[in-house]
């Protein structure tokens, strides 16, 4: 059986695959500030702030945050089904921009790398942690069909996630499974008393 906590990290990974830079609503759970303040320890609180450089030291266009989702949502669009190489990117690319060489050490260099090495990663923090259990048991990243937002389920067959738009839909399916259980019952008691007689 898994700890709650555990899968609560998996729901806040989903949370983070799902946000929107764009979203400025601070109410919305797609806004990453609303995120951020949310799961403060989710990650590191300086990563949110890092922007990595290129080969030629000019600072790339995005923060790392969001070089880091297009490589979550990649994977997650795979169902976790990822190499080595993927499974490390991901891991190496959440840091504490502190604890990196390049950063802490050499600053006047100007390079801000991408990815930490192993050394650089103290301990793991939730979001890696996240992403370990879900490689193990990738049948619970899912995509929602309706919405196409990122989710995670704890029974295979789900297809939708729980927000009102596609949680009528599964209510649905769920009353319509009910009804169609009963059925079978009912028609099995009606049959088993047919014979008794």
């Amino acid at each position: 059986m898994k700890r709650p906590d555990e899968f609560r990290d998996v729901q806040a990974l989903a949370e983070f695959a799902n946000l929107d830079n764009n979203n400025h609503d601070p109410l919305d759970r797609r806004n990453f500030e609303n995120f951020r303040n949310n799961y403060p320890e989710f990650v590191p609180q300086a990563w949110w702030d890092y922007r990595p450089t290129d080969s030629e030291r000019k600072p790339l266009a995005n923060n790392q945050w969001e070089l880091n989702q297009e490589m979550l949502r990649e994977a997650w669009e795979n169902q976790f089904a990822i190499g080595m190489f993927d499974l490390l990117r991901l891991l190496t690319s959440v840091f504490d921009p502190n604890d990196l060489t390049d950063v802490a050490v050499f600053p006047s260099l100007g390079h801000r790398p991408m990815f930490a090495t192993m050394a650089e990663i103290a301990d793991p923090c939730p979001y890696q942690n996240a992403v370990l259990y879900l490689r193990e048991h990738p049948w619970q990243a899912k995509v929602c069909e309706n919405c196409h937002c990122y989710i995670v389920v704890r029974v295979a067959k789900t297809r939708l996630c729980d927000k009102d738009e596609c949680g009528n839909s599964i209510r649905e399916i769920n009353h319509r499974a009910s009804k169609l259980r009963s059925y079978h019952r009912n028609k099995a008691r009606r049959k088993k008393r047919s014979k008794s007689r």
